[in-house]
């Protein structure tokens, strides 16, 4: 729960960077319910060119956990991870810490 928290307030603060004003409308950083009934953590609006971001603090089994997002959306799916970091596919794991800090300015 603390990693989405991390990687929400830090949307958050890169939504507010590029429409200052917006950090109180926090529903420009929203989750969303498949038809499913799975959730997606963060998908954004426009504002984050459809890239949902799902965080799931594992080092295993995170293509599984990535898979509701990558189904959801055509392009690429974010998935903050404990350790893993790995770029192929539709699916992208980047560990939390670094995905916060790549987030910050």
């Amino acid at each position: 729960m603390l990693s989405e928290q991390q990687i929400g307030i830090t949307l958050l603060r890169a939504r507010e960077r590029t429409d200052p004003g917006s950090y109180p409308r926090f529903d420009s950083v929203m989750y969303q319910t498949t038809p499913s009934r799975k959730e997606i953590d963060f998908v954004g609006g426009g504002w984050m060119d459809g890239v949902p971001f799902e965080s799931k603090y594992v080092d295993g089994a995170w293509r599984r956990d990535a898979r509701t997002a990558t189904n959801a959306y055509d392009g690429v799916a974010v998935l903050a991870t404990r350790s893993v970091l790995d770029n192929e596919g539709r699916a992208r794991a980047v560990p939390a810490p670094i995905l916060a800090l790549m987030l910050e300015p």
